[in-house]
């Protein structure tokens, strides 16, 4: 079965990153994270790596990621 591509839109509020640990943990067989975007490019870009997905400037993208 595929894996559900998962996107993030900003890590602003605390809470996202559980979410995207508990995703990674609990589902990892089912999702995958694939791509995020943040109005503060720095932050987005750690937890871009922290959680091994695509950082990108332009919230578009994540929106259009097939």
């Amino acid at each position: 079965m595929a894996k559900i591509g998962i996107g993030v839109i900003s890590f602003a509020h605390g809470h996202v990153n559980a979410y995207c640990q508990t995703m990674l943990a609990a589902m990892q067989d089912d999702v995958q994270l694939v791509a995020c975007w943040d109005d503060d490019a720095a932050r987005g870009q750690t937890q871009a790596d922290k959680f091994g997905m695509r950082y990108s400037p332009h919230v578009e993208d994540v929106l259009n990621h097939p």
